[in-house]
């Protein structure tokens, strides 16, 4: 799924990102591209243990 996600935004093709976040104790986690984007975060809401995000996809990738 990461890599489909990941074809969708270097073409930009994506204009909204919805990720549920989970803590991590060990380790650095995952990236979900391999690639910087320039995102807005919209919106920030909690469920129990995760944090829930939407962005908005603000052009291509970003100069990082």
């Amino acid at each position: 799924m990461r890599e489909r996600a990941a074809q969708f935004a270097s073409e930009g093709m994506l204009d909204e990102i919805i990720v549920s976040i989970a803590p991590v104790t060990l380790g650095r986690g995952r990236p979900m591209f391999t690639a910087a984007y320039d995102l807005e975060l919209l919106e920030l809401d909690r469920n129990s243990a995760f944090a829930c995000a939407r962005y908005a996809v603000r052009g291509g990738r970003a100069n990082h």
